[in-house]
């Protein structure tokens, strides 16, 4: 996984590859946590990491939309 996340050199994703990485070690600490022990509040930052995440990916990659939706409308068409 770590090796995936390095790929992510596209500019589009310079503000969650961290992001990634960030969850890649919760998860392995939940995984393999050995002397570690995991919190409730470890969980929920991971859901916060990821909830960020696919919002950045998909909602934002959507806003778009609303742009075009409001300009068409705006215009009534073209």
């Amino acid at each position: 996984m770590h090796q995936k996340i390095e790929k992510l050199a596209s500019p589009k994703y310079d503000n969650i590859r961290d992001k990634f990485m960030a969850l890649k070690w919760l998860g392995n600490d939940g995984s393999h946590c050995g002397d570690k022990k995991m919190t409730s509040d470890d969980v929920l930052d991971g859901y916060d990491l990821l909830s960020f995440v696919l919002k950045k990916l998909y909602i934002e990659e959507l806003s778009h939309v609303e742009t075009i939706t409001e300009r068409l409308n705006a215009d009534k068409g073209i």
